[in-house]
């Protein structure tokens, strides 16, 4: 395995490492953002929102839909902090193509999958949908006990 480098402009980096070792492919995409307390419940917040639906998968059953489409894809998005910096991950883990029965791209559909999830997420009247926001914010009052306005 050599991990590979390569910039794809406008501060995004692509990292890969290749290997036949295992029949499961994985891809993740990071937004590294500066660690300020007035952000870090909004990130939190924003997974669980963007995904509840995009455009094109409206819904969290639509989108389920999909991941079972390519093979049981497993998308997750989580947050972290790494030294001062709190990072926004997308991840998603598919079968290899070459295990594909019937040819499908799996590869091209979890790329554009996690695209739509990252940058065109379902909204009402040009924001986030109002229900979505406020069933993640009871969410993360549960299970964090704190109150978000």
């Amino acid at each position: 395995m050599r991990p590979e480098k390569k910039y794809l402009g406008g501060g995004v980096t692509l990292f890969s490492l290749k290997t036949d070792k295992f029949k499961t492919d994985s891809l993740s995409l990071n937004f590294v953002m500066p660690l300020k307390r007035e952000t870090v419940t909004r990130v939190s917040l924003l997974r669980g929102i963007l995904l509840r639906g995009s455009q094109g998968y409206p819904d969290f059953e639509s989108l389920s839909a999909r991941t079972e489409e390519l093979y049981g894809t497993e998308i997750s998005v989580d947050t972290h902090i790494c030294g001062d910096c709190l990072v926004l991950s997308f991840s998603a883990s598919f079968l290899k193509e070459r295990f594909s029965v019937d040819g499908t791209k799996i590869r091209e559909g979890v790329c554009e999958l996690l695209r739509r999830i990252c940058f065109f997420p379902v909204t009402d009247n040009g924001g986030f949908v109002p229900e979505y926001c406020e069933s993640e914010k009871k969410r993360y009052t549960e299970q964090y006990g704190v109150d978000i306005k």
